[in-house]
């Protein structure tokens, strides 16, 4: 219709009334390029809000696991100095179930596993530069790359005293579920332990575990801190766009 209409000024030599159907031309391709962009803007943001919202469920996610691991390891500590330190009959003492659990704890090693799929999924699919914040960005990037490296660091403890409780609790004893304890077991385990403490490598390979076992805590603690930094910056409407 625009072009039957310019052709047929152009016969009359109108050219006033050529420029107005060009300008028409001009602003509608302008108009409609504008509303494409508001359009792709709009569903940028959409899709921001839906990465945001899985990027916070998942430093939560990070924190709670920190929070446990976090327990687990000051039992672990506190179970090692004990068997390294206090009358053994406390070590075994009140509910055996949980002297059992404690004793688990005391081999636990490595750091838990983060919660990473909305980044990875954000940088596999390219899509990162969604989250508009840059230097969020970046604290991210930062918090799971170094979280990975740290992991791998301390994936294996310093000592031997993993392998100095195994293998002095009698093998038909599961270390792996020892909360299914009986008395009979329960003094077993005891003596077991009597006969650990006695082992002349016991006393450096306590010490090695508990300096892992605080070491790990100390970046557990860093890491949760991390964490809620990063939900104080997704928590702030105008954080995100900063």
């Amino acid at each position: 219709m625009i072009l039957r209409s310019v052709m047929g000024h152009v016969r009359d030599q109108n050219w006033f009334a050529v420029g107005i159907d060009f300008l028409i031309v001009i602003v509608g391709v302008f108009i409609g390029i504008q509303v494409a962009n508001w359009n792709a803007e709009r569903m940028e943001r959409s899709q921001e809000a839906e990465y945001v919202q899985r990027l916070t469920e998942d430093l939560r996610q990070d924190i709670k696991s920190y929070d446990a691991m976090l327990e687990i390891y000051t039992i672990k500590q506190e179970t090692i100095l004990a068997l390294r330190d206090a009358p053994l009959a406390t070590v075994m003492a009140g509910d055996l179930n949980a002297a059992a659990l404690r004793l688990e704890y005391s081999i636990y090693k490595a750091m838990p596993a983060q919660r990473s799929a909305t980044f990875d999924d954000l940088v596999g699919s390219g899509t990162l530069r969604l989250v508009r914040n840059r230097a969020f960005r970046a604290a991210l990037a930062d918090y799971y790359a170094n979280y990975g490296r740290l992991s791998e660091i301390l994936e294996q403890p310093i000592g031997d005293y993993a392998r100095l409780l195994v293998g002095a609790i009698p093998g038909e004893i599961p270390i792996e579920n020892l909360q299914r304890t009986d008395d009979a077991t329960a003094d077993r385990i005891l003596s077991a332990l009597e006969d650990l403490r006695a082992n002349p490598a016991f006393a450096s390979a306590a010490n090695a575990e508990i300096y892992y076992g605080r070491d790990i805590s100390n970046n557990l603690r860093y890491f949760r801190g991390r964490a809620r930094h990063l939900l104080l910056i997704l928590e702030d409407p105008m954080g995100k766009k900063r």
